[in-house]
C-alpha cells in the first residue's frame, strides 16, 4: 500500500482527499481524518483493512510522524528547498504515488532510487510496490535512472515483484507519459530467455495503450 491508498471521497464534493495524518478512535476503530479546503469540510473514515498500519502510526515515535507529514506537505507543494533538504538527508518519508507529487523532473531520478532502497517509507512498501513505482516515475517524468537500476538488478530481483508491477502499468498510468524509456527493461527481459521472456511476451500481448505500446519497440 501506499499514503496515497488513504485517501477518502469527500461527502460533501465527492473528490478523494488525503490523509491528514491525524487518526481518532471508537471503540476498538480507527478513522483516518480528512480535509477537504474547497469545501471547508472534515470528515473521518473507518477502513478495517487499514487498521494494522494505523496502528502502527499511532505508537510510532513523534518525531517520526513530524517528519512524515513535513516530507508529505514538502512533496505535494512543491517546496523545493524543503525537497532537497529530503533528499540530501531522508529519513523517515511517505511512500506516496508519484503523480500526486509536485517533484521538479531534475530529482525525478534520485527519488527513483529512494523508492527502490530507501528503508523509511511510511507505510513500508513491499519490493512489488517499491518496483511499480520506480517505473510509474520513470514513465511520468521521462527518466531513465530508475529503469536502467532495474535492470542492473534482474540478476536479484524476483520475477514475480517485476510481473505484479508491469502488470500494474495499464491502469495506473493510462494514456499519461512516454512508455519509451522502459524499452531497455523490456529489452533485457527479452534476451534473458525462460520466463523473462515469457513475461515480456506476456506485457507485449496486454499493453495496447498507446503510451505503453511504445515501449514494447525494438
Amino acid at each position: 500500500m501506499t499514503w496515497s491508498d488513504l485517501a477518502a471521497e469527500c461527502p460533501t464534493c465527492s473528490e478523494r482527499r488525503a490523509f491528514s495524518g491525524e487518526v481518532r478512535s471508537s471503540g476498538a476503530e480507527r478513522y483516518t481524518v480528512h480535509r477537504c479546503d474547497p469545501c471547508g469540510a472534515e470528515f473521518t473514515t473507518w477502513r478495517p483493512r487499514f487498521d494494522a498500519f494505523l496502528a502502527r502510526w499511532e505508537a510510532a515515535p513523534p518525531a517520526e510522524r513530524e517528519a512524515v507529514l513535513r516530507a508529505l506537505h514538502a512533496l505535494r507543494t512543491g517546496d523545493n528547498v524543503a525537497i532537497a533538504a529530503t533528499l540530501a538527508h531522508p529519513g523517515a518519508l511517505p511512500f506516496l504515488r508519484f503523480e500526486e507529487t509536485k517533484l521538479p523532473v531534475d530529482v525525478a531520478g534520485a527519488w527513483g532510487r529512494l523508492v527502490l532502497d530507501h528503508d523509511g517509507f511510511v507505510p513500508e512498501p513491499g519490493l512489488a510496490a517499491r518496483v511499480e513505482e520506480a517505473l510509474a516515475i520513470a514513465v511520468q517524468s521521462g527518466t531513465a535512472g530508475p529503469v536502467a537500476a532495474l535492470v542492473e538488478r534482474l540478476d536479484t530481483l524476483p520475477i514475480d515483484a517485476l510481473t505484479a508491477a508491469l502488470s500494474a502499468m495499464p491502469a495506473r498510468l493510462g494514456a499519461a507519459g512516454d512508455g519509451a524509456v522502459l524499452r531497455p527493461l523490456i529489452a533485457a527481459l527479452r534476451l534473458r530467455g525462460g520466463a523473462w521472456t515469457e513475461l515480456a511476451a506476456r506485457v507485449d500481448r496486454r499493453w495496447v495503450l498507446p503510451a505503453l505500446r511504445v515501449a514494447l519497440e525494438p
